[in-house]
């Protein structure tokens, strides 16, 4: 079941429309990422926004619950086989061997367990 209706949240993607989206990838990067801000280009173009909403830092999308996924042991261990498929690639550094998987937060960026994860999926 989708989780806007399990949490009953309205959601909906005003800007995913391919033309949008074919206009966005053909700007220059500083128009989408500039001085540290991301969304730079629709920033700029809502000043009617009040600034502590129109700049604000604090705001995140839907978090998953990746730390809590990150906890069970098979899901740890299919992070480290995939790390090690990619060694075996030649897609990560074998220094990467030395790490620990690490259960964190999506939005926690020290850990690179999840990337790897991802990455292994995607590549599978």
């Amino acid at each position: 079941m989708p989780i806007e209706i399990v949490w009953h949240i309205a959601e909906g993607l005003p800007f995913l429309y391919h033309e949008m989206v074919e206009f966005l990838f053909s700007l220059p990067a500083t128009y989408k990422m500039n001085e540290g801000w991301t969304k730079w280009i629709m920033r700029e173009a809502f000043p009617i926004l009040p600034k502590d909403i129109g700049w604000r830092v604090d705001k995140i999308g839907y978090e998953p619950p990746q730390k809590s996924w990150m906890e069970r042991a098979e899901i740890k261990s299919k992070i480290h086989n995939h790390r090690e498929t990619l060694i075996h690639s030649h897609i990560l550094s074998p220094s990467i061997a030395k790490l620990s998987v690490e259960a964190v937060a999506s939005n926690d960026h020290r850990s690179k367990s999840w990337l790897i994860w991802q990455a292994a999926e995607l590549l599978s």
